[in-house]
């Protein structure tokens, strides 16, 4: 009968099938069953189909469960991999997308936030775009952040960093700030202007934090100098920061430029 078999002549009896076999009667040997079914059962006539998220190989009492990262449909003999962007739990038929600001590698069981300074826009991402110099994220995001003026930042930024004293920028979106004028200065941090610097000071190279006062013997009457003038002959100052020369009294001459 089906189930079993006989394989020797003259045999009185015949040997039951064992699990992950079956025969149809009439045989010499049990067939084992084929990659993607089974059977648990003993003295068998059939094979029975794996089910969805679950595999067989060849000759299976019982099926297998795939494990999480792949999945299966019914009768398959293996689990295949999610593609990356998508992921699975165990003993399962389908792999799901990893939403927007996430990714996956293939074969993964879950999904991954895009770490801080990178984003994506669509699901079942297998990467993250870098945000642009200039714009920043935390992690897990679909977009960018602009950096407001007084800020900057680089490519694959997590935050924005204020520009140091003597610096600025005047816009968003910064990728770098700029050393303020000669003449201007700049004692704070993350700022969008540089000062002037007053009349009797000066600045005489960029990036200044603050101005000199002029020297005396020298002078500038005006906001945003780099340089301070001498005294002309016949004028003086003894005077530090002065906006002016004093003219010689009467009965006093000065032949040379700044004077004291």
């Amino acid at each position: 009968p089906g189930g079993t078999y006989a394989n020797q002549v003259g045999q009185s009896v015949c040997h039951t099938c064992s699990k992950g076999k079956y025969s149809t009667g009439s045989a010499a040997t049990c067939t084992s069953c084929t990659a993607g079914t089974y059977q648990s059962a003993m003295g068998s006539t059939n094979c029975m189909d794996s089910k969805p998220g679950q595999f067989s190989p060849s000759g299976s009492y019982q099926c297998s469960t795939c494990h999480a990262g792949t999945y299966s449909l019914a009768a398959a003999p293996k689990c295949t991999n999610c593609v990356a962007g998508k992921v699975s739990d165990s003993g399962v038929s389908v792999c799901t997308d990893c939403a927007a600001g996430k990714f996956s590698f293939a074969a993964e069981g879950s999904c991954t936030d895009c770490p801080a300074g990178k984003y994506n826009t669509v699901a079942a991402s297998a990467t993250c775009t870098s945000c642009e110099a200039g714009m920043y994220s935390s992690s897990g995001v679909t977009s960018c952040e602009t950096c407001p003026s007084g800020k900057y930042s680089g490519i694959a930024s997590a935050s924005c960093q204020p520009c140091a004293a003597g610096t600025y920028t005047s816009v968003p979106k910064s990728s770098t700030c700029m050393k303020c004028d000669k003449g201007k200065y700049q004692g704070n941090v993350g700022t969008t202007f540089c000062y002037s610097c007053n009349p009797g000071t000066y600045a005489a190279t960029t990036g200044q934090l603050t101005c000199q006062n002029c020297a005396p013997g020298t002078y500038t009457p005006d906001y945003a100098t780099a340089v301070c003038e001498s005294c002309i002959p016949g004028t003086y100052t003894k005077r530090s920061a002065a906006t002016y020369c004093d003219d010689c009294l009467q009965g006093q001459y000065q032949p040379s430029s700044g004077s004291v």
